[in-house]
This record gives C-alpha cells, structure tokens and sequence, in this order.
C-alpha cells in the first residue's frame, strides 16, 4: 500500500495502538498528524504533533485550523483515541462513565464534525477521496468483567 501524498490525522496518537497506526501509515508514505492529551509525547513517526482533548471542541477547531493553514485538506481522519475504566458497576460513578462516552463515542462526531471541510476537500480534489477510520474493540461484541462503561462505548 502507498499513501505518498496522504495527509493522515490519528487521535490517541501517543498509545500503544496509536503509534503502531502512525508507523505503519508513516512507512506507507503518509504525512502523519499525530495528537494526544499530553503537551508532549513520544511518536516517532510523526510529522506534526498536537495536544489534543478530543471531546474538546474548540481543541478540534485548532487542529483543523493548523491542517488547512499548512495543506488546505485532510485525507483521512483516524479516531483512534480511547479510555477504560477498570471497576465494578458499584463503583463506576456516572462522572467516569460519562467520560469515557464522551472520549469513546462523542468525539468521533465532534472531530467528524470539525474536519468534515477538510474531508470534502479530499473527497473532490483526491482520487480515492477522503476515508474515516474509527476504531472499536471486540470488547463491545462480548463484554469484559469490571469494563461496562468502556464495552457500552464500542458496541456496535
């Protein structure tokens, strides 16, 4: 697969996951957007990174405003970040559940939302178009022990 002239943003960029997808879409020939909630973070395949809350809109706006300043387009959106909460539904408190909904489930349409310009961009001007890459887990098709709010957040 080449993805030369790609432009590529991976939310959650800084994990383990994160930064296997910035690699391998790095060594494909993509332009590798990487973001994360750290000020700073490890992503050696990355071309640009940014501190990113994903359930922050405003912090969306920023990033798109950083993308179209420098390329004018996005190709590909990867909504890859995510939290889990390892604790029994007794001790899961609607404050910790509604997090991990609003960073699992809520982003990816407040960053869709945010980058849709951009896409359209792409999906006009790119042969091939623009793609959205959004990640789940099987923990959403059979459950985990102690992880309710994390599988409810990646069902299908």
């Amino acid at each position: 697969m080449q993805l030369d002239d790609t432009i590529v943003l991976i939310t959650g960029a800084a994990g383990g996951i994160g930064r296997a997808v910035s690699r391998s879409l790095k060594d494909a020939g993509a332009t590798v957007i990487a973001t994360d909630l750290a000020a700073q973070a490890d992503v050696p395949a990355a071309d640009a990174y940014y501190r990113h809350d994903v359930t922050s809109e405003a912090d969306w706006a920023h990033i798109a405003g950083k993308i179209a300043a420098k390329y004018g387009r996005l190709d590909c959106l990867v909504n890859n970040a995510a939290i889990a909460q390892v604790a029994s539904i007794e001790a899961t408190t609607l404050e910790s559940w509604r997090k991990i909904q609003a960073v699992n489930v809520e982003s990816i349409l407040i960053g869709t939302r945010a980058m849709l310009d951009l896409l359209k961009t792409s999906g006009k001007t790119r042969k091939g178009g623009a793609s959205i890459v959004n990640f789940s887990s099987v923990g959403g098709q059979r459950g985990a022990a102690f992880t309710s709010a994390y599988c409810t957040s990646k069902a299908p």
